[in-house]
Parts: C-alpha cells; structure tokens; sequence
C-alpha cells in the first residue's frame, strides 16, 4: 500500500510512505482413508490429515463440519458413513478450510442369504433337509452352519436332518469372525408317530 498525507491548505505539499501488509500461506494438507473391513457394521474407520500448511503453523482438525476440533490428525474406530473434514489455524476459529465435504467410508456389504427347508416325511427317520442358497455380501467367499457356528461347511445344502430346531447361520471365509444368523430357530417338523392297535380273532 502507498500511504499519502498532505496539508488541507497547500494539497501539492504531501508526503509519500509504502508499507506491505502479510498474511499467512493458504491453510492445506493431504487426507488419507482407511474403509471399515472385516464385517458389515465394524468401527474400525480410520481418517488421517497429513502434510498440513499455511495458517499459523499449529493447527485442528475436524470431520463433522466443524462441529467438534481435535489437536491430533487421526481420527479412529469410525463407523461407514460421510465425513465433512476440515482444518483450521488453532486458536482462530476464522481461519477454516474444507479439505473434503463428502469423504466417503465405505464398508464391506451385508451378509444375506437364502433359506429353504423340507420337513422330515416320517417320524422318526432323518429325511430333513436345509438348504441355504444365493448368499451375498463380505468377500464373496462363504460357509454354512445350521448348529449356532459350531459347525461350518463350504456346502450350504444339509440333508439327513431330524425334526429338530435349528440354528442356520453363514459366515465369511476371509473374515471367520464375521458371520449373520440367518433364522436362530428354524424348525423341522415330523408327522405324528403311527399307531395301530391289533384285535385278536376267535
């Protein structure tokens, strides 16, 4: 800026100054993001801002749009969802960027499957059958239980079932832990025990 005062009554006398006026560097980093895994549902989300520059030097962070800061640049233990992550001169609540508006966690799909069942024909005999189809979600690789998980089989068909409740479950190959019940209580039926009763002959 060039700075000019002169005197009211003789406006040809003045006298010249120049002064610059500073600000800091535009406030910057980097984000990095680390989808939920393992399972649909997990926490274990991570976000990290790097790198930052400009403002004051010391800086907060947030990824709610502002609505809570912390010192630190990572943020753990967050579930799927969109995050509004923005950065900010510490100590001066005026001195905000938005680095990402809409950064997405993604998480792996939900575990799904299909059940059918056929109800033992004669009671007593192991002629029940389940049969778990068209499965869905986690990496695409799955095992089947129809005993609360005590069991698993890459196969989802079990035949030679008896009347019973059972517990039918599938679960991801990759990640064991990560498993859906699918009904906790399907039961097999039977037909009531045949009776006859003999009358003898004179």
């Amino acid at each position: 800026y060039t700075i000019r005062v002169r005197d009211v009554a003789n406006i040809t006398c003045f006298a010249t100054v120049s002064t610059t006026v500073t600000e800091p560097a535009v406030l910057a980093a980097s984000v990095v993001r680390n989808n939920v895994t393992g399972c649909f549902g997990n926490l274990n989300g991570t976000i990290t801002i790097n790198a930052a520059t400009g403002g004051s030097g010391s800086y907060e962070y947030s990824i709610d749009g502002g609505g809570t800061w912390q010192a630190g640049n990572n943020f753990v233990g967050l579930p799927a969802g969109t995050y509004d992550v923005q950065i900010r001169s510490a100590g001066d609540a005026t001195c905000v960027r938005q680095l990402n508006g809409a950064l997405v966690i993604a998480q792996p799909a939900q575990l799904n499957a299909a059940i059918a069942s056929v109800n033992v024909n004669c009671f007593g005999t192991t002629t029940g059958s389940v049969t778990i189809t068209a499965p869905v979600g986690g990496s695409g690789g799955y095992e089947y239980s129809v005993d609360g998980g005590a069991n698993w089989f890459n196969s989802g068909t079990f035949t030679g079932l008896t009347a019973g409740t059972y517990d039918v479950r599938v679960r991801d190959i990759a990640t064991p832990a990560c498993f859906r019940i699918l009904n906790p209580a399907l039961v097999l039926t039977e037909p009531a025990q045949l009776q006859t009763t003999a009358t003898p002959t004179a």
